[in-house]
């Protein structure tokens, strides 16, 4: 409460906070009144200090784990900024130091994606930052020309080899081809425009040229939502809850996922099957609707599937799959599934003689197995037993916060 004889300032800027110190100071040798009581809105105050940072996409949603987990919640965590993601969907409620803007919905084609662009970027300008982490190819010559209108600082968050992808993967066709001298100029003029790199695989550092000076590994672990009780063994009297999750395509090991459903119908193994994810390719997404069996739930959709309903799946789930099919584009890459199984401590089956087995298998919880030859019996067997169930506890380097003193200072150092 203020009294009626003092006065309330509203700090509006550096020079008024200055001139009310004074005032405040020399507040008894004033004949005005006989007392002055100057009250700081302290909060407004460290909004206006505090610096604007934009977390900028095309296509990926909003609640994007790696955007918003990762990112966003660690540096609102510090109270130093104010954090504003630039993302697809439908606009979500803002929080404590963290802004959401909505580009446009989901949809393809090129005209849409352009206009996706251009809505980012009149975003991008209208907030003026002071540091802008780019989280698509697309977005990069917009940024690279508000650098040159107006001082920031540009980060680079690298998230797919983009020139590998559109080569050798079959989920991009002939007509995605033309794109590949546009990704290598706009890549080479990164050594100018941007301050640092981030890299979600370890891989990046050797595979991409254009990265010759700062960058940073910052790999998709998991940001657990909670604490997770150790999982007891499964009971033999129930049948074993399976879980594909994740983005659902051929590279992801779709085809796989057939191989194993016949096969638990071959050995007669009592189960239930939960697919979940996006599906890109519509000739996927319609062979997958068209599965026939009451054992299997689909939770599929052409647009991003809410995470968290990823994680919930994954907390009830006895024992997930990851069926990578390995090729140049994925051999040294680590699934953010990977992550998120080990740490919410989901036995998972995985592919034998592989990268992904040995981080697999040192971080805990995999089992390596030919995906055209798997013994039920026996690992239904290894999952009833106590023992395996206490050695796939959790580990430390599953964990986002593993990473995330370091993106923290990054951050911290470019603002400075």
């Amino acid at each position: 409460p203020v009294s009626s004889s003092s006065i309330i300032v509203f700090i509006a800027t550096d020079t008024s906070f200055s001139w009310m110190r004074d005032l405040s100071s020399h507040a008894d040798s004033m004949s005005v009144c006989n007392s002055i009581e100057v009250e700081f809105l302290s909060n407004d105050f460290k909004k206006l200090k505090n610096k604007i940072i934009v977390i900028a996409s095309v296509l990926k949603p909003l609640d994007d784990p790696r955007h918003y987990e990762r990112f966003a919640l660690s540096l609102a965590k510090t109270n130093k900024y104010e954090i504003n993601i630039i993302a697809n969907g439908e606009k979500k409620q803002n929080e404590p130091h963290i802004n959401f803007h909505s580009n446009g919905f989901f949809g393809k084609g090129i005209l849409h994606r352009l206009k996706l662009q251009l809505q980012s970027v009149r975003s991008i300008y209208r907030l003026r930052p002071q540091l802008i982490i780019v989280c698509s190819l697309d977005l990069l010559p917009w940024v690279y020309l508000y650098r040159i209108i107006r001082k920031c600082k540009v980060v680079y968050d690298v998230q797919e080899n983009y020139q590998l992808n559109v080569c050798h993967l079959a989920d991009y066709n002939w007509s995605a081809k033309w794109r590949i001298p546009f990704i290598r100029f706009v890549e080479s003029l990164s050594a100018k425009f941007v301050d640092h790199f981030f890299l979600a695989e370890k891989c990046y550092k050797n595979q991409l040229k254009f990265i010759t000076k700062n960058h940073t590994v910052l790999e998709n672990k998991t940001v657990p939502i909670q604490s997770k009780s150790r999982r007891n063994p499964i009971d033999k009297n129930k049948a074993i809850k399976l879980l594909f999750s994740g983005t659902i395509s051929h590279y992801s090991g779709i085809e796989i996922i057939y191989q194993i459903i016949q096969q638990l119908n071959e050995q007669n193994v009592d189960y239930s099957l939960t697919i979940i994810g996006q599906v890109h390719d519509i000739k996927v997404f319609e062979k997958l609707q068209r599965l026939n069996d009451n054992r299997i739930k689909m939770i599929i959709d052409q647009k991003p599937i809410n995470h968290q309903k990823i994680i919930a799946e994954i907390r009830h789930a006895d024992l997930g799959l990851i069926t990578y099919q390995p090729n140049v584009v994925n051999k040294w890459k680590v699934p953010t599934k990977l992550y998120e199984y080990t740490t919410y401590q989901l036995p998972y089956l995985i592919r034998e003689d592989s990268h992904w087995s040995d981080v697999g298998e040192r971080l805990g919880g995999a089992i390596p197995v030919n995906f055209h030859q798997i013994n039920f019996k026996k690992i239904l067997s290894k999952l009833r037993n106590p023992s395996f169930m206490h050695n796939s506890s959790p580990q430390k380097d599953s964990l986002w916060m593993t990473e995330e003193a370091a993106f923290q200072s990054i951050i911290n150092s470019l603002l400075i």
